[in-house]
């Protein structure tokens, strides 16, 4: 069994449930992805389909046939459960597993990405901090679960 360094920095939160914000959210939700060029910094013409399995403050994990590279850079395309609609995206690969067992899913692989940028924005523009009930927001997390509202909860 090979053991993974965990190097997440925000916690997972489920969806559809009541919220403790140390769990996960699993988001399933289609993801268009190209692999940008290391060396010309353009997007490669191919474009992959995904499906995410969750998000948290600052990154998503997805599904998808394509192994990717730890360090790949990429522009997405999420379609937001919220707004009904694609949000642009670059992220860059953290990890890239292929999915066991593998008679189940022979050729997929669940992949972990940081967002850079959402929407043309610094994801760490998008920050939003509530020290009272220790909970960080972030603009990935407004375009798939809808926006905090500090006077909730």
């Amino acid at each position: 069994m090979v053991d993974f360094e965990e190097k997440r920095k925000f916690d997972r939160l489920p969806i559809g449930t009541d919220v403790f914000f140390k769990l996960i959210f699993d988001i399933k939700t289609q993801v268009n992805f190209q692999v940008i060029d290391k060396d010309l910094n353009k997007a490669l013409s191919r474009k992959y389909l995904a499906l995410s399995k969750n998000v948290s403050v600052e990154g998503l994990c997805f599904s998808c046939l394509k192994k990717l590279e730890e360090g790949d850079m990429l522009l997405l395309e999420v379609v937001s459960p919220v707004l009904k609609k694609s949000i642009p995206m670059k992220g860059q690969v953290r990890w890239s597993r292929k999915i066991t067992p593998p008679e189940f899913d022979d050729n997929k692989f669940d992949t972990g990405i940081r967002i850079l940028e959402i929407n043309g924005r610094s994801m760490d523009d998008t920050l939003v901090q509530d020290e009272e009930k220790k909970i960080i927001w972030s603009g990935l997390l407004e375009s798939m679960l809808g926006s905090y509202d500090s006077n909730k909860g």
